[in-house]
């Protein structure tokens, strides 16, 4: 399950253009994911109300995305 996450995460056909759609909902994510490895740590958080994601880590501001093309119809 960790690898089909990780190769989701890192397919960018998994995402869509912020710039393409603006969305309303706010971001409130239900489920956060922390990866630990050797040195780094990073928070990941979901929120499947308007398929959104955020990454937390050593980078100094969030980083995300929609999610949308990968979400279930």
């Amino acid at each position: 399950m960790g690898e089909r996450l990780v190769a989701l995460l890192a397919d960018s056909a998994s995402y869509v253009d912020p710039a393409a759609a603006a969305k309303l909902c706010a971001f409130r994510p239900e489920v956060g994911i922390r990866l630990t490895g050797r040195d780094d740590v990073f928070e990941l958080l979901l929120c499947f109300q308007c398929a959104r994601l955020a990454v937390h880590g050593r980078f100094h501001t969030p980083r995300g995305g929609d999610f949308d093309a990968r979400a279930p119809e």
